[in-house]
């Protein structure tokens, strides 16, 4: 960064520079998102760096969940150095997270993993990918306890519930993300019993091809199939509909939701993502 070259958190009058660089720039990082990069803009975590009133990088690391700081938007401009300016952004994020918080980064590009690996951020798992083998799994017994039926907007804030105590602190989505979800998902379900909501999966589709976006099962309602169960009914619903490959990503380090994919007929196809944390003083490595 030149002696001229500054940081600070970007304004809504940036959002022109920002939206040219993010559609120029050929280092681009944009998380895996229910939204775009510039609906976090205004966020006091979202900054650019800039020199002679010219938008050199920007990264924005919005804290959703509360105290896990995913960077969901990274770039720099193709004439900088690119290290350098990484480097500074980060250390200048770093110094503005509060305290006992995390900064969280999935390394979708290998440029970004390269950068990742010699900074702040320490590795800590992979995000992999499976594709399901079109055999439709076995039917098992559900339990007449259980109903699966269509989710509703209705039922999101009750989704929201499930998904806090399903999944580690740093997957977790509010009740605002879940809702984005939900409108831009092709398959939606809830397991309920006794008119509680104890489970559900959200997947999404494109022109040939759908994904299991978000599976999530209460935890004194696991190890019943129900997840199990879920899935094979959007599998019907998916292939009903012309959807033959169907996708699901989910931790390396999660050997359940493992079990559970392979059992149901995904197997990896050699996609890894990998998984950055950076802990605040005061937080256990």
């Amino acid at each position: 960064m030149s002696s001229a070259a500054t940081i600070r958190p970007a304004s809504h009058s940036d959002a022109g520079a920002i939206s040219d660089i993010l559609e120029q720039s050929f280092y681009v990082h944009q998380h895996l998102d229910w939204r775009s990069p510039m609906d976090w803009l205004g966020n006091p975590m979202f900054f650019i760096q800039e020199s002679d009133h010219r938008i050199e990088a920007v990264l924005a690391c919005p804290p959703e969940p509360p105290g896990y700081a995913w960077i969901r938007v990274f770039a720099c401009q193709p004439d900088l150095d690119l290290h350098q300016v990484w480097s500074n952004m980060l250390t200048y994020t770093v110094s503005q997270l509060p305290h006992d918080s995390h900064l969280c980064l999935l390394a979708i590009d290998s440029w970004l993993d390269a950068l990742a690996i010699p900074s702040l951020l320490t590795y800590r798992q992979d995000v992999v990918v499976l594709e399901w083998n079109r055999q439709m799994p076995d039917q098992l017994e559900l339990s007449p306890d259980y109903l699966i039926r269509p989710m509703t907007a209705d039922d999101i804030p009750d989704v929201a519930k499930v998904d806090q105590k399903a999944f580690e602190p740093q997957w977790v989505h509010s009740e605002e993300t879940l809702m984005l979800a939900f409108m831009q998902c092709r398959f939606a379900d809830v397991v309920t019993c006794q008119n509680e909501i104890i489970a559900y999966q959200l997947t999404t589709a494109g022109y040939t091809s759908a994904h299991l976006a978000r599976l999530a099962v209460l935890p004194d309602f696991q190890h019943q199939h129900i997840g199990y169960l879920l899935v094979r009914s959007m599998f019907h619903s998916a292939t009903s509909s012309g959807y033959g490959r169907i996708t699901v990503n989910t931790q390396s380090t999660n050997q359940s939701s493992l079990a559970l994919y392979h059992h149901l007929g995904f197997q990896e196809n050699g996609e890894r993502y990998p998984v950055y944390m950076y802990d605040k003083e005061g937080l256990s490595q």
